[in-house]
This record gives structure tokens, C-alpha cells and sequence, in this order.
């Protein structure tokens, strides 16, 4: 009984701290987009709960395994059971420091690369140096920075205000030259990432 009150209990921890996390903030929420998006945080904690149900299965077998009486056996498969929990929760904590190092680095170098188009020779020669620019979309493996930016920059003072005129884009490309990395304008376009063929440079579109 024990045994089965563990697996349920400590295996499906993620599973269950999951389904508290989403009924609180149901009690919080006055969004009714919210049950749309939550429960997706239940169905991501399913696949964690293979690293809690393999330390539960691992513990109980060090403690079926450990010599001396029940006392010995309890000791030892207690301590493997919270080594095994700090190695995790020291990868885990690894790995979210890793992830906001990099969000923190993406978000400074998208106001660098901002403001290298806001600067920019090409652009403010055409349009200005108070001209509106937003990013649009970078390109990028979710393990590093990002190799390409594209800004859309808002033309209706030179264009009025038709939406099919109104955007311009900058294609930014970032190159990395010893270690520093540098932005190259590419080009600006008029033909937006909806309206471009995947498999051609979009300069040339």
C-alpha cells in the first residue's frame, strides 16, 4: 500500500502540481481564453513524470536490494532516493539558468539590432530617423542566438496609411567574426514573410 501510495503520490508529483497550478489560477483568471491554453500545462507534465516514476522505481529497488534489516534498508534507499532528487533538481536548475541566460541575451541583442536599423544609413536616408520599427520575426535555433532578424518599419508617412503599402522590411543577417557578433542589412523589401516563397532569399522576392 505503501509502495502504491509512493508511485501515485511522489511518481506523478509533475502531474499533480501541474493540475494545482491550473486550478488555482483558474480562481485568478478572467481570461476565457484561459481553459483553452492551461491544460496544456497538465498535458507537459505528463512526459516529466518519467523522470519522478524512475527515481520512485529506482528507490524501491535499492531498498529491496540494500543488505541488513528494515531499518538499514530504509536508510540507504532514503539517501539514494534525495541524492537522486538533488542531481535532478541541479540539472533542472542547470538548465533554467541556461534558458534565461539566453532569453536574457535574445532580448538585449533584438534592441541592438533594433537600433542598428533605426541607424542605419539606408533607412534613415529613405524614411527618416523617426520612422516606426517593430520586429517582425527572427530565425534561429532555440539553443543559441538568433542567425537572422527582419523589423518592420511603418512607411505611412511617405505611403498614407494603405495597409498594403504601408510596411517595409529589413532583413537583418547577424555574422559572428571572432567570437562578435556583428548585423548586416541584407536588404529591405516590400513583400511581407506572408507573401514570400520559403525556398527563395527573400531579397530577391
Amino acid at each position: 500500500m505503501r509502495r502504491v501510495a509512493f508511485f501515485v503520490g511522489y511518481g506523478l508529483l509533475p502531474f499533480w502540481g501541474a493540475v494545482l497550478v491550473v486550478l488555482i489560477g483558474s480562481l485568478f483568471s478572467r481570461s476565457y481564453g484561459y481553459w483553452a491554453v492551461a491544460p496544456w500545462l497538465i498535458i507537459v507534465s505528463i512526459p516529466v513524470c518519467g523522470a519522478t516514476l524512475l527515481v520512485a522505481v529506482s528507490t524501491v529497488v535499492i531498498h529491496a536490494r540494500a543488505d541488513g534489516d528494515k531499518a538499514r534498508k530504509l536508510k540507504v534507499a532514503t539517501t539514494f532516493f534525495w541524492g537522486l532528487n538533488l542531481v535532478i533538481v541541479s540539472i533542472a536548475g542547470f538548465w533554467w539558468l541556461q534558458s534565461a541566460t539566453l532569453k536574457r541575451d535574445v532580448e538585449n541583442e533584438k534592441k541592438l539590432a533594433l537600433e542598428f536599423v533605426a541607424s542605419h544609413g539606408a533607412v534613415v536616408q529613405q524614411f527618416g530617423r523617426d520612422v516606426g520599427i517593430s520586429l517582425s520575426s527572427y530565425t534561429g535555433g532555440t539553443d543559441a542566438l538568433p542567425l537572422k532578424y527582419e523589423f518592420a518599419i511603418d512607411t505611412r508617412i511617405q505611403q498614407g496609411t494603405n495597409p498594403n503599402t504601408r510596411y517595409v522590411f529589413a532583413i537583418v543577417r547577424v555574422t559572428d567574426s571572432s567570437g562578435q557578433r556583428q548585423f548586416v542589412l541584407d536588404c529591405i523589401t516590400r513583400t511581407s514573410l506572408g507573401h514570400r516563397d520559403p525556398f527563395k532569399d527573400p531579397c530577391k522576392q
